[in-house]
């Protein structure tokens, strides 16, 4: 079988060699024994950076050296080395697939053991798949998919590695072959086959994501690493209204609404955009009422109810509110013909600056995380008391916060946080929003003026209690959502944001709202927006 276009044509080539006289010349003058020195240069020198690719895939996979910068940019030297040389050799091609595909195992397998270093280890494997996507044919994946996804005498990283190959392969075998295989194999490679399955248009696949939300083994929870997978799926699949998964999947949803996990809630909100309005929405309206309801109970209601009316508001194209009473009224109109399913344009949000930098979150759990970085010292050019070069950026920043807070309310509960080279909280717990807790909050910043680098990586785990491994406490954590001010690049940029978001924020479920001020950054405060469903404002100053 002819597995590459590099064998086709080497293969080709020496079949026509026989054909030239052995003292042919080029063009140029120069003889045909020149350009077999050339070729031998090129295939010592192909080799030489194969086997130094082998070497260090060999020392990350028996842990003898740590996958630092330096290891880094090592490895995608060589990388670029081999994917400009063509050696005449027919086992090359298959030599390289194979230390390839050792080396996206490897990165996979390490990563998913490793929480503290996620981002590094998957530009390892992006890194290893982008090479073997360039020279990979589909019969390749073929090939590969029947020889080690299904087989049980390959080892786990190797099998990894082939399904996560396969996320644009959306054959009918491809997602049979993944299928049967998260179910049988180690955890490492049924999680790489679950992220393959993810947006496949095939029942098989939507009844494996819903027997995923139900508690697996003698552990009445969830796993959330599951539930995330199947919420990734259904938030792009939706499902028919004769989709035999789809009645299975409104039940769970219905019953989760009525959480008392403002987390298992939200979920449920989020799982029910897949599913009709008949099969949905009696459920969203009574889940709106029951929380509703609890809103004396001491529980975090604010952010729940919005949710669940904004999934309503996204249905309808009605801004009604959260008052349940007013969308029993729409619904029962829908059902007897008397309101539109519809309306032909929603009402538009009431425009208001009230709030942080008019930004006013929809929650009673909040961390404000603040820039004090030494930029925030600059003169603040808008806004609330300025016309003095002494206002600074950090200064506006505490008027906003003094003014937000005040129009939560009382019964908003918050906490702040200061970063800018380290990082540092005013409590310990989130503390209820009265004047005079608002006042000490004030006082607090003050006491800490702006000086530093901008480390809003290492604000964010201060706010949500991470230990230095890069794990997170669900029970220490109390806040829902999260609001963030920086003012320029980050001192880590935004790598890290997406695997966060993937690994840590799926079970977390924090709404991250961003206000970027002076209008510089690097894309870090609009990952994390954006990637959780929040907002992210620009201000001048």
């Amino acid at each position: 079988m002819l597995n590459s276009p590099i064998l086709i044509l080497t293969l080709s080539a020496a079949l026509l060699a026989p054909a030239m006289p052995a003292a042919a010349t080029t063009q140029s003058g120069v003889s045909s024994t020149s350009g077999r020195g050339s070729s031998s240069r090129l295939l010592r020198s192909s080799r030489r950076d194969l086997k130094s690719l082998q070497s260090q895939e060999k020392r990350l996979r028996t842990s003898r050296v740590a996958f630092d910068h330096e290891r880094e940019a090592i490895i995608r030297g060589l990388l670029e080395n081999i994917a400009r040389a063509k050696p005449p050799d027919p086992e090359y091609p298959r030599d390289l697939e194979a230390t390839l595909l050792s080396l996206l195992g490897t990165a996979l397998d390490q990563g998913d053991r490793k929480p503290e270093a996620i981002e590094r280890w998957e530009r390892l494997a992006k890194m290893a798949e982008g090479a073997l996507k360039k020279g990979l044919l589909l019969a390749d994946l073929t090939r590969l998919r029947e020889d080690i996804l299904l087989s049980e005498r390959a080892d786990s990283p190797l099998r990894a590695a082939v399904a996560r190959l396969l996320v644009g392969e959306t054959s009918g075998r491809s997602t049979m072959a993944l299928l049967a295989t998260s179910r049988m194999a180690s955890e490492l490679v049924a999680n790489t086959c679950r992220a393959s399955l993810v947006g496949r248009r095939d029942e098989a696949v939507h009844a494996y994501f819903v027997r995923l939300l139900e508690p697996q083994g003698k552990s009445p929870l969830v796993d959330p690493r599951l539930a995330a997978r199947a919420e990734a799926h259904f938030a792009i699949i939706p499902l028919a209204e004769d989709s035999p998964s789809a009645a299975r999947l409104a039940d769970w949803v219905a019953r989760h609404l009525m959480s008392q996990s403002w987390r298992e809630a939200c979920r449920a909100v989020s799982f029910s955009a897949c599913l009709t309005d008949e099969a949905i929405v009696p459920a969203l309206i009574e889940a709106l009422g029951l929380w509703q309801g609890r809103q004396d109970s001491g529980l975090a209601v604010r952010r729940t109810m919005h949710e669940i009316a904004s999934a309503l508001k996204d249905r309808s194209g009605r801004n009604i509110g959260t008052d349940p009473r007013r969308w029993q009224v729409w619904w029962r109109g829908v059902q007897n013909g008397t309101v539109t399913r519809r309306a032909n344009a929603g009402s538009p949000a009431e425009a208001t600056s009230a709030g942080f930098f008019g930004i006013r979150p929809n929650s009673d759990r909040i961390v404000f995380i603040i820039d004090a970085s030494g930029s925030m010292d600059t003169a603040f050019t808008g806004g609330t008391g300025t016309g003095t070069s002494s206002h600074t950026r950090f200064d506006e920043a505490i008027n906003q916060l003094e003014s937000c807070l005040k129009l939560l309310g009382p019964k908003t509960h918050f906490n702040v946080v200061l970063f800018n080279s380290g990082s540092r909280s005013w409590k310990q717990k989130l503390t209820t929003a009265t004047n005079s807790h608002i006042q000490g909050a004030k006082t607090w910043l003050r006491h800490h003026p702006p000086g530093g680098g901008t480390g809003l990586r290492l604000g964010v785990q201060e706010a949500l209690h991470m230990s230095t491994w890069g794990d997170l406490d669900i029970k220490r954590l109390e806040a829902d959502t999260v609001v963030i001010l920086c003012d320029g690049a980050t001192d880590s940029g935004p790598g890290w944001v997406d695997p966060f978001l993937l690994h840590l924020n799926s079970k977390a479920r924090l709404l991250f709202h961003a206000v970027r001020i002076g209008g510089s950054g690097d894309g870090t405060l609009q990952a994390l927006a954006w990637g959780s469903g929040g907002r992210c404002v620009d201000v001048d100053g």
